[in-house]
């Protein structure tokens, strides 16, 4: 990481602001220049001194919207800072972001910042949920701003909900991944998500993947530097800024998205929970209930990963493994059968891991056996698959 590198970081009112000076602190431990800046309401929960003596600067405040000199504070800082956080990202935050609303000198200063920037939302989870705010965090996504965490907590409140400010380490360590470029220059493609296999145009078998884990690599080889390709599932999930996506609904049509990009891709990861069978015929309209059992003939569905490993030429693959236990023996035969470099094991009996959960717990598997484990939030198992990843021969 360059010493001089500079980042703006904002912090925005709400009781997680309280953890703003531990994230200035590492930042500043890690390399960067660090130029504070606190909304009006942040600064009834964090003094602009403490972050000042953290950061060996100014801390600036909506009252600081000219320099000493005349020039325009928000012009000053959007020039000099190539990256910028805020941590934490108030709904009230980001509803002035969104719309563009620069009346404070943090969103001033952001609207004209060319460079990443970076939010880690903090609120109750009524307020994460509300349509509102969903439709601000998708404006946001759509105009490239990225999104670390919320994560499922205690919260303000006391009450227990996806919320929560993601935690130090992850705010600091996705910042810095982006710019340490461990996958710079890399072609990621990653399947996420269930699959929905038609009976009719109502009925259709899925599973109960909600897409988060996939979600979670794209995010994290993203902040990497990877060129990023989700192929996504159906999912109420929002997928992260700054990746392509391709929305699909059945295997067939993930295969075929996979298909049209293998080729230039230099690592595909297969997490998407594909469907193991579809209807042999889907049906028009809804098929009366009488007919049924009669209209319900089975097949298997296309094999993702085990095409890709029939087509490859030098690209790294890599698998899930969903099992109820943990079958090391059974995941390295389906690594050796799909022609796999790794292959993540999980038990989706395991509390905390598996599908719709925040956390996860993997056993990774190589050609030659276990190299590890990684469990924690979503966010976290990805990082450290990637790690992984990167250390294959």
């Amino acid at each position: 990481m360059p010493t001089r590198r500079r980042l703006l970081f904002g912090v925005s009112g709400g009781i997680a602001a309280v953890k703003a000076p531990l994230v200035a602190s590492r930042l500043v431990q890690a390399g960067l220049e660090v130029e504070a800046v606190l909304t009006s309401g942040a600064e009834a929960f964090v003094r602009p001194l403490a972050l000042a003596a953290l950061t060996g600067r100014p801390a600036w405040t909506d009252g600081d919207f000219m320099t000493a000199d005349g020039a325009i504070r928000h012009v000053d800082l959007a020039r000099r800072c190539q990256v910028a956080l805020v941590a934490p990202a108030s709904a009230a935050f980001l509803a002035h972001l969104a719309a563009g609303d620069a009346t404070s000198l943090l969103v001033a200063s952001l609207l004209g910042l060319d460079g990443p920037i970076y939010l880690a939302p903090a609120m109750e989870a009524e307020m994460w949920r509300h349509p509102a705010v969903q439709a601000n965090v998708t404006t946001l996504i759509g105009q490239g701003v990225r999104l670390i965490g919320p994560v499922s907590g205690r919260l303000a409140s006391g009450s227990h909900g996806l919320g929560r400010m993601a935690e130090v380490e992850m705010i600091v360590d996705a910042v810095l991944a982006q710019h340490q470029g461990a996958l710079s220059g890399k072609r990621v493609l990653i399947t996420a998500g269930p699959t929905r296999e038609h009976l009719d145009d109502v009925r259709y078998i899925t599973n109960a993947s909600t897409g988060m884990m996939g979600l979670a690599m794209a995010e994290a080889a993203r902040d990497q530097g990877a060129q990023v390709t989700l192929v996504l599932g159906p999912t109420h999930l929002l997928p992260p800024g700054g990746v392509e996506v391709v929305a699909v609904e059945s295997a067939s049509e993930m295969l075929a998205a996979v298909e049209a990009r293998f080729a230039e891709s230099d690592i595909l990861v297969g997490v998407a929970a594909v469907a193991d069978l579809r209807p042999s015929q889907r049906q028009a309209g809804k098929v009366a209930k009488s007919g049924l059992a009669h209209a319900l003939s089975l097949e298997e569905t296309p094999d993702i990963l085990a095409w890709a490993g029939q087509h490859r030429q030098g690209q790294i693959l890599v698998g899930f493994a969903a099992q109820v236990g943990l079958d090391q023996e059974a995941a390295m035969a389906k690594l050796r059968a799909k022609g796999l470099d790794l292959i993540l094991l999980n038990d989706l009996s395991e509390p905390g891991a598996g599908f719709a959960v925040s956390t996860n717990h993997v056993l990774a598997l190589g050609r030659k056996g276990l190299l590890g484990e990684a469990s924690g939030s979503k966010r976290q198992v990805a990082e450290a698959v990637w790690g992984l990843i990167g250390g294959l021969p």
